[in-house]
């Protein structure tokens, strides 16, 4: 229901244009709508009405990151990390534009944390995965993409990712297994029947 809300928060922010939560919903709304400039515009207003909110700075980096703004994005997450450095899914969100950036090395490092923070974040496995396949760490990737199948048994594009990692080292019969897992849970990944 984002357009309700968005009307709702309309008429708040008429009676009331120093609501700063008014604006946080709308900016969520129009982030859902995938209109990320008036997102941004909102989350704007509302770090200019409450300098400190962590969330705000999230959002808004979430925002930054739909325009390919990574490097805006990440000092927004740095800011929310110095208010809330307790938070996984910053770190989470922050590697994804590091990666995004192909600084590969430094969102390994995001996602080790977000994993301290929450040891259960199958994206973060999977990312991290992802990173370490782009640096040529094939047996830390089938470790990562190992986790992600132990959180999300039926996840086609971790078989994937792993069978990849596999096949780099040699490991033809697992490769050949975990791509054909793959198709059985998604007939529609094309990646795999390359391979």
């Amino acid at each position: 229901m984002p357009t309700l809300w968005a009307t709702t928060t309309r008429l708040d922010l008429r009676l009331d244009p120093d609501n700063a939560e008014a604006y946080a919903k709308r900016g969520y709304c129009q982030k859902r709508l995938g209109q990320p400039v008036a997102a941004i515009a909102d989350y704007n207003q509302v770090l200019r009405l409450d300098p400190n909110n962590a969330a705000a700075y999230i959002l808004r980096g979430i925002s930054q990151e739909q325009l390919g703004q990574y490097d805006a994005a990440i000092a927004d997450y740095n800011q929310a990390l110095r208010l809330d450095p307790h938070n996984a899914m910053t770190y989470y969100n922050r590697g994804n534009a590091k990666v995004a950036l192909e600084r590969h090395s430094e969102a390994i490092a995001d996602y080790n944390q977000a994993l301290c923070l929450d040891p259960n974040n199958a994206g973060a496995y999977f990312n991290r995965g992802g990173a370490q396949k782009h640096l040529g760490r094939y047996a830390g990737a089938i470790a990562d993409y190992s986790q992600v199948l132990r959180l999300e048994p039926n996840d086609a594009k971790a078989y994937f990712g792993r069978g990849r990692c596999q096949e780099q080292l040699g490991q033809r019969t697992e490769a050949v297994a975990d791509y054909n897992q793959a198709l059985r849970l998604d007939p529609n990944l094309v990646e795999t029947y390359a391979n």
